[in-house]
């Protein structure tokens, strides 16, 4: 019996579910024959002349596992639409995921705010503001180029969210008020 075939036919697929989704992560796969438990919701095919066969593989490490920072890509873009890009390396680990729901609008944040450089140019001109957008944020293996770690951003995002983000103040600072 072929055994690649028993992997997606019938009764062992309720058990192995993982074997035919299993994501591009997975380096090999190992493949060995194992007795099915008297507990067990499928039978020992061994009546049948089959063996129940279980699938330990040896996953490789996400790129998040493998990348020891985070790089974030942020920009400034004007009321005119001109645009500035600034990126910065924290250490440790973080996503989209774990800060979208703290920026303005989903969308919006303020760079000074959170502990890092805002990008507009001074001296502020009349179609100036104060948000700045995250256009990517990614794991790297490039060094820190700030002190923040990753969970301190991940806290000041979430203490700017809930006062909504300083906007008075921050427009006091820079005379855009």
């Amino acid at each position: 019996m072929n055994v690649s075939k028993r992997l997606t036919r019938g009764p062992i697929r309720t058990i192995l579910p993982a074997v035919e989704s299993a994501p591009s992560t997975h380096r090999s796969a190992e493949i060995r024959p194992v007795k099915a438990a008297a507990s067990s919701t499928i039978k020992p095919r061994s009546e049948c002349g089959a063996v129940a066969v279980a699938v330990h593989s040896a996953r490789a490490p996400s790129a998040i596992e493998e990348k020891a920072n985070t790089k974030i890509e942020y920009l400034y873009r004007d009321a005119e639409n001109y645009k500035k890009w600034e990126d910065v390396v924290v250490r440790g680990h973080f996503s989209m995921n774990d800060i979208s729901e703290f920026l303005h609008e989903h969308e919006y944040f303020i760079p000074s705010v959170v502990g890092l450089r805002d990008l507009q140019e001074e001296p502020f001109h009349h179609y100036d503001h104060v948000w700045h957008e995250i256009w990517k944020i990614y794991p790297t293996d490039d060094r820190p180029t700030t002190g923040i770690r990753s969970e301190q951003l991940i806290q000041s995002f979430r203490d700017a969210s809930k006062s909504d983000w300083n906007f008075c103040g921050v427009l006091e600072q820079k005379d855009l008020m």
